[in-house]
């Protein structure tokens, strides 16, 4: 894959993933920064949580995206790791080995440029 093609690729996830997942958040924090490797499947995630002054990280180390057979698609989160220890034990009890809907409107942008 071309590496044109792979910063286009990726750019287009980036502005759909900020907008789904900065106005899940927006109640607890902002989104700083996201990035999307989609070669390695990797996401980092920057958030400053409401209230607080530092910044936390948040990486993805392996996602996976499932097509469901009504169309729709699900982000699976196999491995994660984050900068404070808290929020790693939040990670490992209710994020990785999870598995979320996509919203429709996004669902097949983000399956056909991962395929």
């Amino acid at each position: 894959m071309s590496n044109l093609f792979k910063q286009a690729k990726d750019h287009a996830l980036n502005v759909a993933a900020k907008q789904i997942i900065g106005g899940k958040i927006k109640r607890y924090g902002e989104l700083e920064s996201l990035r999307i490797d989609t070669v390695n499947r990797q996401i980092v995630v920057v958030v400053r949580p409401a209230g607080e002054r530092e910044s936390v990280t948040i990486e993805i180390l392996r996602y996976e995206i499932r097509r469901l057979p009504d169309g729709g698609a699900v982000i699976g989160v196999r491995d994660a790791r984050a900068d404070r220890d808290w929020l790693q034990n939040l990670l490992a009890d209710f994020v990785v080995g999870q598995e979320w809907p996509l919203p429709d409107r996004f669902a097949g942008l983000i399956c056909s440029v991962l395929q």
